[in-house]
C-alpha cells in the first residue's frame, strides 16, 4: 500500500494550491452600466450607453455585453441586477420609452421584459434586487446608499 501511494505521488504533476484553485474556480466579473448622470431630475451628462464586464481576478476588460448605441436613440442603461439562469436585468432610461431588458451574461438573447409607460413613468435611476430574484425600480432622486 505504501509503495503504491509513493508511485502515485511520483508520477503526478504537482500543482501549487493557487494554480489548482484557479483551475477549478469559475471566473467572476464586475458588470458596469455606463448610462446618464442625473441631478435634480435633469441629465447632466450621458455615458457610453454600454454594459461591460471586468474580470475580478485581474481587473482586465472582459468584454462588452450590450452596446445600446445600436438600439433606440438616447437609450441609457440605468441599473443592473442578476437574474436567474445566468442572465442580467437592465433598466433602460429613455424619456421616449423606458423599459427593462433581460440579457445573457455573455450578451446573448436580449429581450424586453417590461415596456410600460404607466409603470415606468419617471426617470429611471436604478434597480434593486431581492432574495426572490425580483427587481424593484428606483425612481427617486435620493439614494441613501450614496448619501
Amino acid at each position: 500500500m505504501i509503495v503504491t501511494f509513493a508511485v502515485l505521488i511520483g508520477c503526478t504533476e504537482s500543482l501549487t494550491s493557487q494554480a489548482f484553485n484557479a483551475s477549478v474556480s469559475a471566473r467572476r466579473y464586475l458588470y458596469v452600466a455606463s448610462g446618464a448622470c442625473f441631478w435634480g431630475g435633469v441629465a447632466l451628462s450621458t455615458g457610453s450607453a454600454t454594459v461591460v464586464k471586468y474580470d475580478l481576478e485581474n481587473g482586465a476588460f472582459g468584454g462588452s455585453i450590450v452596446d445600446y448605441n445600436s438600439f433606440a436613440l438616447n437609450d441609457q442603461p440605468a441599473g443592473i441586477q442578476f437574474f436567474p439562469g445566468d442572465k442580467l436585468v437592465i433598466g433602460i432610461e429613455n424619456a421616449a420609452g423606458r423599459r427593462i431588458d433581460v440579457v445573457g451574461r455573455d450578451g446573448s438573447d436580449l429581450t424586453t421584459y417590461l415596456a410600460n409607460r404607466t409603470a415606468i413613468n419617471t426617470n429611471l435611476h436604478g434597480l434593486a434586487g431581492d432574495l426572490s430574484a425580483g427587481a424593484g425600480i428606483r425612481q427617486n432622486q435620493f439614494d441613501v446608499d450614496r448619501a
